[in-house]
């Protein structure tokens, strides 16, 4: 009996353990929140490249705007575009767009 219920013991603690490993490593989508951002302030810089602005604002009450910029860039983005992202619920600055920029033809 008393093997038995070591036996038991044992499986419970592995399942327990390996649950606990495929939790930790499941991506946390809960973390990322979606939205929309506004490509603006496309220049030509002295070094022929471009710099541009993408601009969002979190959602919630302290949801303030964001512009992060973008500098040395080889192509010229559509200004004024709109591109999927989503950011970091706890750091909206940290960001990942969804969607690919459009570029102008040169």
């Amino acid at each position: 009996m008393m093997k038995k219920a070591l036996l038991l013991l044992v499986v419970l603690g592995v399942a327990v353990g390996a649950y606990w490993s495929w939790t930790s490593r499941a991506p946390d989508t809960a973390a990322w929140r979606e939205t929309t951002a506004t490509i603006t302030d496309v220049q030509r810089l002295d070094d022929g490249t471009f710099a541009y602005a993408i601009r969002y604002t979190p959602e919630g009450e302290n949801g303030e705007p964001i512009a992060q910029y973008a500098l040395g860039v080889p192509q010229e983005p559509v200004d004024g575009q709109s591109v999927k992202m989503r950011y970091r619920v706890q750091e909206p600055v940290i960001y990942e767009l969804l969607e690919e920029l459009k570029w102008r033809a040169e």
